[in-house]
């Protein structure tokens, strides 16, 4: 089976969208898949990790945004001149819908959308929205016509598979926590993960060692040094996986998006700071069914009320009831449940 994935990367949207097709794509290998991945300016950290899973990289031309129609007609074209043509395409992509779709299906593709919005139309064979909000089943029914198969739910979130394996290993943390996880995801996060660090080394009565993962501001690492919390606070970037930060911290605190999925299946409390507007109802969902802390947009919160929300935070303790809950929502075999569905509706 020849998969493409259709998906970009940047400091702008995150890099997200390329980060769980390539956890599906794992996945999709363990069924024989071929994967190739086509992209534009895709970042070198995402496109030597693709190299590494043994996939094949396309790289399409520039402008970032051509329209649906000529990016269709750029994939089509980069595609051929490889030789490739798919059995199924995979498309993670904000600007692209039904449009773009049908001329894959056109061409005999099956086609599988990953989506998170429910703001546009789209032609596929299955549907993927491994989100959680409010009226979730019904989101879509004006969107996709009634004969696409629908995976709905973080039961289908796409992890790396490492998760599925350190899920096992997973504990209830521990209470007043010692270890905290900073990380605002791929983007240009830098300013908010500064303000986050500060806040979180400056709360009273706690005294937390500190992984931040992510950019920060020149002035972060002066504050670090001011207060003398060199000896609590690791500085890691480039990495491949927070899937091991994650089973070693406490709590987390970050961004909303695919990341949550990922602490929810090692059981990992979480405070929550959107930085992208979809991530908006499913934070607000979360915090509806206590299962996080969420504090609004990130670039709306200061300092003083992220430290004022990390000390109520702290204070309180996420007991078994909390525990149970998250972990029955994610069980990390979510990208495996997907390519099942694939191979199930075959490739024509």
């Amino acid at each position: 089976m020849h998969v493409l994935v259709r998906a970009d990367a940047s400091p702008h949207i995150g890099h997200g969208h390329v980060a769980r097709c390539l956890a599906l794509s794992y996945a999709l290998q363990r069924h024989g898949a071929k994967v190739w991945f086509a992209t534009r300016c895709l970042p070198a950290t995402l496109s030597a990790r693709l190299h590494a899973a043994g996939h094949a990289e396309i790289v399409l031309p520039k402008p970032a945004s051509p329209g649906e129609r000529t990016d269709l007609e750029e994939t089509i074209a980069a595609c051929d001149q490889v030789g490739l043509t798919p059995h199924w395409v995979i498309v993670d992509h904000y600007g692209l819908s039904a449009t773009w779709e049908d001329g894959w299906k056109a061409r005999g593709a099956r086609v599988l959308v990953v989506d998170d919005l429910a703001d546009r139309s789209h032609v596929c064979d299955l549907l993927l929205d491994q989100n959680l909000v409010a009226g979730m089943r019904h989101r879509y029914d004006r969107l996709v016509p009634a004969s696409v198969k629908r995976l709905l739910g973080p039961s289908y979130a796409l992890l790396a598979p490492e998760y599925a394996a350190l899920a096992a290993e997973a504990r209830p943390r521990s209470f007043p926590p010692r270890r905290a996880l900073l990380s605002f995801g791929g983007g240009d996060a830098s300013a908010v993960t500064s303000q986050a660090l500060e806040a979180v080394l400056t709360v009273p009565g706690a005294h937390l060692a500190l992984d931040v993962v992510g950019q920060v501001n020149e002035s972060a690492f002066d504050f670090v040094a001011d207060i003398g919390a060199e000896s609590r606070v690791r500085f890691l970037g480039g990495l491949p996986s927070l899937a091991t930060l994650s089973l070693e911290a406490d709590f987390a605190f970050g961004a909303g998006g695919s990341t949550s999925w990922e602490r929810f299946c090692v059981g990992l409390p979480m405070i929550i700071a959107s930085t992208a507007p979809n991530q908006r109802p499913v934070a607000k969902e979360l915090q509806r069914r206590g299962l996080i802390m969420w504090l609004g947009d990130a670039d709306m919160i200061s300092v003083a009320t992220m430290r004022e929300a990390l000390a109520s935070f702290i204070a309180s303790p996420w007991g078994d009831v909390w525990w149970e809950k998250a972990r029955a929502l994610v069980d990390g075999r979510g990208a495996e449940r997907v390519a099942e569905a694939m191979v199930e509706l075959g490739t024509r």
